[in-house]
């Protein structure tokens, strides 16, 4: 496995443990300060940071739209709309993903009864109901992580790359049927040749 696709893997999975295990409450006002400080890495990464991830789900957002039967919120739109905005001047990335979470959580709201206590168990906040698959997931991945060689692959495993040599247009001429253009590609860069005579 390479380096960034393990690196990768790593990064998914610690962002579902730190959703899945939020054990201290947060407020918005704490979780806007972490987002802002955390801005800067989830630019660089083009990834919402793991401990922004999990204190969206502690500060209570992800459970904004659960039903109060089952310990949610029950919140509105236009109270998730002014969280937003308020998360969003800290960083426009945990803003984004709060309202995901809170959106699925109004989804997952018109399921039978017992398929919502399935989901969020005693937490109205949690985004999984296989929060002990995701601990399994982690250790899978870190063994892969410590693996120096390649990963094995099936006999039939084959890999082929294809790339365009050449590209062909046709257009309709004003003055001929047709006008024929040929790119071809010369190393790092493309040549044209007029077809028609």
């Amino acid at each position: 496995m390479s380096e960034v696709g393990t690196s990768l893997s790593m990064e998914r999975v610690d962002m579902a443990l730190a959703i899945a295990e939020h054990p201290e409450r947060m407020s918005l006002e704490e979780l806007s300060v972490l987002a802002a400080d955390r801005s800067p890495v989830a630019e660089d990464a083009r990834s919402l940071d793991t401990a922004v991830a999990g204190g969206i789900a502690a500060a209570g957002l992800s459970g904004h739209f659960v039903p109060a039967a089952v310990g949610g919120a029950q919140g509105r739109f236009c109270d998730l709309a002014r969280t937003a905005s308020t998360l969003a001047e800290s960083c426009a990335s945990a803003a984004w993903c709060a309202v995901i979470y809170a959106v699925c959580g109004r989804m997952a709201a018109y399921l039978p009864a017992a398929a919502q206590r399935d989901i969020w168990g005693k937490d109205p906040n949690s985004l999984s109901s296989h929060r002990c698959a995701v601990a399994g997931l982690r250790a899978a991945a870190q063994r892969l992580e410590r693996l120096s060689e390649p990963l094995p692959r099936p006999d039939s495993y084959r890999v082929f790359e294809i790339g365009i040599d050449g590209v062909e247009f046709w257009s309709d001429g004003n003055d001929r049927l047709h006008e024929r253009l040929l790119y071809r590609r010369l190393h790092d860069d493309w040549a044209v040749e007029r077809l028609q005579p």
